[in-house]
């Protein structure tokens, strides 16, 4: 037997499942995977096999869609964030970059002349 069908399975004969009282081997959903894969279509009955089939592929869908899905979100979630900082560097960047051709275009058609406060005090006669 499988070792996590092992683990993961348990029969439940005094929990009622289902409006009836009969046992029923119950797994977790560590469990059910593997025993879905270990399903042989060729052992169900011919007139359900193709219903099984089609059950079998949507449950693999669901769930390997939901892990691949899951795996999207969180390399979209990735770059999202790399691009937000991104956006902030290059806005910083850009403010910059703004400042010095200011500073470069005023120099141009202006001459700065440095001015240097000096205090003076006046004295009043005593």
């Amino acid at each position: 037997m499988n070792p996590i069908l092992a683990k993961s399975s348990v029969k439940k004969p005094m929990k009622t499942l289902f409006g009836d009282n009969y046992p029923r081997l119950c797994l977790d959903k560590k469990g059910f995977i593997p025993w879905i894969q270990l399903l042989n279509p060729n052992i169900i009955d011919k007139n359900l096999r193709p219903s099984f089939l089609i059950y079998q592929e949507m449950i693999f869908d669901f769930l390997y869609g939901a892990a691949e899905e899951q795996k999207m979100i969180g390399s979209l979630n990735a770059k999202l964030q790399n691009l937000k900082l991104n956006y902030s560097m290059i806005g910083i960047d850009i403010r910059n970059t703004q400042q010095k051709q200011l500073r470069v275009l005023n120099n141009r058609y202006q001459y700065s002349l440095s001015f240097t406060h000096q205090k003076k005090t006046i004295e009043f006669p005593e």
